[in-house]
């Protein structure tokens, strides 16, 4: 099965930028790529680094005391998610953060993978709530409305519940033993540890002054990397405002959901080649150079900071315990104890 997904992700990310790429005139690729203004683009590569910092902030914010990792870990973890996702399809780089945040502060990783769920979720909130925002001053089509309609009532819902689980922990935990005393007595411990970590992980959703503060740095967040493409756009001399460059940074974030190669090549492509040329009357040549340099600013800084920061740490990630957990994964026996 996940040898067809990822063969479909190919096979749509071909087509996207087949789709993009068609009738384009490399002449004018090649002159708008000449033209542009690579101080701006240097500067928006170095923004997008501030806001992973931002990022950074806000998980520290979400995972709380105690065992709270210090900011370099938690932005070296985020620069190795986004590593994994460009190299390896179905977006494995957020449990990979999980298991290197928990093996670095010692947080259980079931506690790390309920914050990056909360996170998603907050990242989806925010969003929607900024297109609606941009929705008085921008005519979108159907084809827009429709979908963030639908997101925002299903996101809504999702966390209306992760609200209700978080603010009632200690029924949810009398709740979770119900089935859990199916499990061997050996493991049905350990089980309940878990459960009551992943529920440690979403406390912050039960305190509404914490809540607030997530919202506003999550909106901080996207307003950055708004900039970010937004300075992109000058680059190539297409002054179209920051609402355009907040709707580009909106509608590939959601490109994200259709399944795609690593890196999400050609989805990516196609999304802000087809809006900047069917919305916003940007010339195809301008569109296409625009969108392969922005793609490259997004893709980079992640595969230099990565390797760097696994180098750093190597100690925490190259010890048994992450190890095990792989080989766990992976369904290996783990090596036998030498002396």
């Amino acid at each position: 099965m996940r040898k067809l997904q990822f063969l479909a992700g190919l096979a749509i990310s071909a087509l996207a930028l087949y789709a993009a790429l068609r009738d384009v005139r490399w002449r004018d690729v090649a002159d708008a790529l000449e033209e542009a203004d690579y101080a701006l683009v240097l500067a928006a590569a170095a923004l997008l680094v501030l806001t992973v910092v931002l990022r950074a902030l806000r998980w520290r914010l979400i995972i709380g005391p105690p065992g709270r990792p210090s900011l370099w870990h938690l932005f070296g973890c985020l620069n190795v998610a986004y590593f994994i996702n460009n190299l390896l399809p179905f977006q494995l780089g957020d449990i990979g953060r999980a298991y290197l945040i928990g093996e670095l502060s010692g947080i259980s990783v079931t506690r790390s993978l309920s914050t990056v769920v909360v996170e998603r979720v907050v990242d989806v909130l925010t969003l929607l709530l900024l297109l609606l925002a941009l929705a008085p001053f921008m005519d979108l089509p159907g084809w827009v409305r429709a979908p963030a309609i639908s997101l925002a009532a299903v996101f809504a819902v999702l966390a209306a519940g992760l609200i209700a689980v978080s603010s009632r922990r200690e029924l949810v935990l009398r709740l979770a033993r119900v089935p859990l005393r199916l499990a061997p007595p050996p493991s049905r411990r350990k089980l309940e540890e878990m459960v009551g970590s992943g529920l440690d992980g979403l406390r912050v959703l039960a305190d509404a002054r914490l809540a607030m503060r997530l919202l506003a740095v999550s909106v901080l967040v996207w307003l950055a990397a708004g900039v970010v493409v937004s300075l992109g756009l000058e680059a190539f001399d297409l002054d179209k405002g920051y609402d355009v460059a907040l709707f580009l940074l909106i509608a590939t974030t959601f490109g994200f959901f259709v399944p795609s190669s690593p890196g999400s090549v050609g989805v990516y492509h196609a999304i802000v080649i087809g809006a900047l040329t069917s919305l916003f009357g940007v010339e195809k040549g301008a569109a296409v150079g625009f969108a392969f340099v922005m793609h490259f600013i997004f893709y980079l800084p992640p595969m230099v900071v990565a390797p760097f920061f696994l180098w750093r740490e190597r100690a925490a990630w190259t010890g048994s315990g992450l190890q095990s957990k792989l080989r766990e994964l992976r369904g290996m026996p783990a090596p036998e104890a030498h002396p």
